[in-house]
């Protein structure tokens, strides 16, 4: 086992009350905190920058607050919210894990990259739709898919429209 070696440090009154507030499992004493904040900071440091390390990492960030608990509370449920609690961590796993290095930045990569991560987001814009079709209780607010959708299909049009413009 290592040996503790004592280390004296001055901190302003406002870390001092936050160190004293933070609530940690298993850390009670601000120096057990600061053992804890040291052992958490070093995991994070020695996390691979592979899609399933970041992806575990992602998750655990996004899922500080059990929103399952509170639907569970409240009788409600939202697909929307379930859908980007799961796709977000995902999409922000594949970016970080995925981007190309900046020290040899080759084009080809680069647009490899762009044309994967809009393949990501179109999936979550078609999962959004498919939620939107369904009926019952999908979302907390009433209409807020059949208002969304419809803005987005009123962009397409425009859209569609200023690319058969541009062919002609």
């Amino acid at each position: 086992m290592a040996r503790n070696i004592p280390v004296s440090v001055r901190i302003s009154q406002e870390d001092a009350e936050f160190i004293s507030n933070l609530r940690i499992d298993g850390a009670n004493t601000p120096s057990d905190k600061i053992r804890a904040i040291i052992t958490d900071a070093r995991k994070k440091n020695a996390i691979e920058n592979t899609f399933s390390s970041r992806l575990f990492e992602f998750q655990q960030l996004i899922n500080t607050i059990n929103i399952q608990e509170i639907e569970f509370e409240h009788n409600v449920h939202s697909e929307f919210i379930e859908l980007l609690n799961n796709w977000l961590p995902n999409m922000m796993a594949f970016f970080v894990s995925n981007q190309p290095s900046n020290s040899n930045i080759d084009f080809e990569e680069l647009k490899a990259f762009e044309k994967m991560s809009c393949e990501r987001l179109n999936r979550l814009i078609e999962s959004v739709f498919y939620i939107s079709s369904k009926t019952g209780n999908v979302e907390y607010n009433k209409n807020l898919f059949a208002e969304t959708v419809a803005n987005i299909s009123e962009l397409a049009t425009k859209l569609n429209d200023n690319n058969q413009k541009e062919k002609i």
